[in-house]
């Protein structure tokens, strides 16, 4: 009965997650959305994995935080969030982090910087767990979670736009003096 409830918490949350894209039309590559999704997957393949620590419930406890931001209509938190902290691995990882949510084309990185927070917080997980060769499948996927963000930077859509150069306007002619006055000026080519 206690894993037929913890199946039924996990399909709630999901179910959560699917209806903020379908009704409420928040992207799936959205930071918010993307950020709960991976949360999702961290304790649902830590609770495959037998894991019925608090770590799982810590997780779903974040995933909810997530989706209340966006089914309230609040400003997602951007700040690095662990449900229970661990020892942080990788530092320059964090720090690109960071970097990339200043990048001022974070908007096309948001997706891959959220899946990327949660690999590492996972990973560190995964340290405190079992130590170092247990986390080095996560930070493998957080290093190419952090090219493939990076690379999102470069998405020609978060490009600033190039500054048009000024068009002439040309003033109108309204007194019928000027109008004479141009035709008068303009010469007259006869083939």
């Amino acid at each position: 009965s206690v894993m037929a409830r913890d199946e039924k918490a996990f399909a709630s949350l999901q179910q959560r997650i699917m209806r903020l894209n379908s009704e409420k039309g928040i992207a799936i590559e959205s930071y918010g959305l993307a950020k709960a999704q991976a949360w999702w997957d961290l304790a649902n393949a830590e609770y495959r994995m037998n894991d019925r620590s608090d770590y799982v419930r810590a997780v779903l406890a974040e995933v909810d935080r997530l989706l209340v931001l966006m089914e309230t209509d609040q400003p997602m938190d951007l700040s690095r969030i662990e449900p229970k902290p661990t020892q942080p691995l990788r530092a320059d990882l964090w720090q690109a982090v960071a970097e990339l949510k200043a990048a001022s084309a974070f908007a096309c990185a948001e997706a891959n910087t959220a899946r990327l927070e949660v690999m590492l917080a996972g990973a560190g997980h995964d340290y405190d767990e079992l130590g170092w060769r247990h986390a080095v499948p996560r930070v493998a996927m957080a290093e190419r979670l952090l090219r493939q963000a990076k690379t999102d930077l470069g998405d020609a859509a978060c490009q600033p736009k190039p500054e048009l150069e000024p068009v002439a306007v040309v003033e109108p002619i309204t007194e019928p003096s000027q109008v004479v006055a141009a035709v008068a000026e303009s010469p007259i080519v006869i083939a």
